[in-house]
């Protein structure tokens, strides 16, 4: 109920102003807020008619006259029309693929986001720098591994990146050994992740003996007291000529790293397979749903999947540390 009050001014002196004169101006204004309040209540919503009530009081003489109008309360008017929605952003691209070993260009839309993080362990990996990098499927997991890292209180000892096209059978366009000297000496790293060979997969399933040494070279390379080296295979190919050569490097670097205690090997390939061991351009998530883990070239990762792979690869390389 709104009550207004309209207080007269001081009262005159008997007998110098009627009675009648004095409640003229509280009726009036009564009046008029009757009028004033139906005509605001009569409005119409949904074919009913409001309604306007008004309960006017006045006090003895020598009391201030108090209008009490009380209005019932009308239904708020609904909405216009349905509400517009807004449209979805579009996703952003993947940065640039591999060339002619693998593919040239991965489409990875950015997949919705995953579960919160678990709590970092606080300084759990203080102390500890990690360096990871590889050719262009190693990208997103590189990215996510490194974050899980820095979460955890270590350091990222380069941003993430990779090397497009490259691999181990082509010097020429990038010579993976040099640079890994001259990265080993810059940062010694105590943890190193290194992933490749879609590009090296063809030529290396026509002679996986001579492959077979070269991994071998790079990984007793990385070898030095205090390091833990995590070897990423490849995942499963959408591509048949990679179908078929990618279990084979991937053969070569589980072998050559079970005889090398300082050297992990995490399973790409099964980690990107569906529960009957084929390729799957959709994955479960952290949550269950169903998320894209794969580049329209049936090659590239999307982050969905470098996510994925970097779990892994976390969890192999400290156990005893949660996954932040």
């Amino acid at each position: 109920m709104d009550e207004i009050d309209f207080t007269r001014a001081a009262e005159p002196e008997p007998g110098r102003e009627p009675a009648l004169s004095r409640l003229a101006l509280p009726a009036m204004l009564a009046v008029a807020a009757v009028v004033a309040g139906s005509a605001l209540a009569l409005w119409t919503q949904d074919g009913q008619t409001g309604e306007a009530l008004a309960r006017v009081e006045f006090v003895p003489a020598r009391t201030p006259e108090v209008l009490l109008v009380a209005l019932p309360a009308s239904p708020a008017p609904g909405p216009l029309g349905p509400t517009p929605t807004s449209e979805r952003e579009p996703e952003a691209a993947a940065p640039p693929g591999e060339a002619p070993g693998a593919a040239e260009a991965p489409v990875a839309p950015t997949p919705q986001p995953l579960e919160d993080p678990a709590p970092a362990v606080p300084g759990a990996l203080a102390g500890i720098t990690a360096w990871s990098n590889g050719d262009s499927t190693s990208y997103y997991m590189s990215a996510a591994f490194l974050a899980m890292v820095e979460r955890a209180g270590g350091t990222a000892a380069i941003a993430p990146s990779y090397v497009v096209s490259s691999g181990l059978l082509n010097p020429n366009l990038h010579d993976w050994p040099a640079n890994l000297v001259s990265e080993m000496a810059l940062h010694n790293p105590e943890v190193v992740v290194f992933m490749l060979g879609a590009n090296d997969a063809n030529g290396a399933a026509a002679n996986p003996e001579a492959y077979r040494a070269r991994v071998g070279a790079v990984m007793d390379q990385l070898n030095t007291p205090g390091r833990r080296v995590a070897w990423v295979g490849q995942p499963i190919m959408g591509r048949d000529d990679l179908a078929v050569s990618v279990p084979v490097v991937n053969r070569i670097f589980e072998e050559e790293a079970a005889i090398r205690p300082w050297v992990t090997y995490v399973d790409a390939y099964g980690l990107t397979t569906d529960a009957s061991g084929s390729y799957a351009t959709h994955l479960p998530g952290p949550d269950g749903e169903p998320q894209l883990m794969r580049a329209d070239d049936g090659v590239h990762l999307t982050p969905a999947a470098g996510e994925r792979l970097a779990r892994a690869v976390f969890m192999a390389l400290f156990p005893d540390v949660p996954v932040p």
